[in-house]
């Protein structure tokens, strides 16, 4: 189901005999979608924060791990990249190889990533994506981990969730990562910026 899909492609290299998910993901990169699998059905779904399930902290399942709380962590800021480099075919030329790059203005030391999609993008979008990666990589620092009681079996990986703030736990959406099933579910999920 790609009803909730949108992009534009201006070309797309695939050289190696691969998975779908391993010919999908370079998309999935470059216009921020997912693909989930939901009763049988696979869908593609942009990454854009819509549809968010809103979720009562008064419903967090109490015992095991949690005791109904919400636990939430950031990680260090030295375990994020600074720089982000971007090597694409430049489709706004003569289909030359291209870098683009985005740092972050307050980050004195660099750590970079760099990445290379076999997808032909105009210079202005190869900035997007680079800009967009570095902004996503920031938020998803923050991580939240949750129980919640088998009601809540609707909610699955890839999902928004949508928290209010709590005191000194910070609310916002977040993106269900992973989940693991038993008596309540665990859900793992990071922020996003829609």
């Amino acid at each position: 189901d790609v009803t909730g899909l949108y992009g534009y492609v201006r070309g797309y290299i695939s050289t190696d005999v691969a998975d779908a998910r391993a010919s999908l993901q370079p998309l999935m990169l470059r216009d921020a979608f997912n693909a989930i699998e939901r009763d049988g059905v696979l869908r593609f779904r942009m990454r854009d924060g819509m549809g968010a399930v809103s979720v009562d902290p008064d419903r967090f399942v109490l015992g095991g791990e949690f005791d109904g709380t919400l636990e939430q962590t950031r990680e260090a800021e030295a375990e994020i990249a600074g720089r982000v480099c971007l090597g694409f075919v430049r489709a706004d030329g003569n289909f030359e190889n291209a870098i683009e790059e985005a740092v972050r203005p307050d980050e004195a030391t660099h750590a970079v990533s760099t990445s290379k999609l076999p997808i032909s993008l105009t210079l202005a979008e190869g900035r997007q994506v680079t800009e967009r990666w570095l902004a996503e990589a920031a938020t998803a620092r923050d991580m939240i981990r949750m129980a919640l009681p088998p009601s809540q079996i609707g909610i699955g990986a890839g999902d928004v969730v949508l928290l209010p703030a709590d005191g000194d736990e910070g609310g916002g959406r977040f993106r269900v990562d992973r989940i693991e099933h038993g008596a309540s579910q665990l859900i793992e999920a990071v922020r996003i910026d829609p």
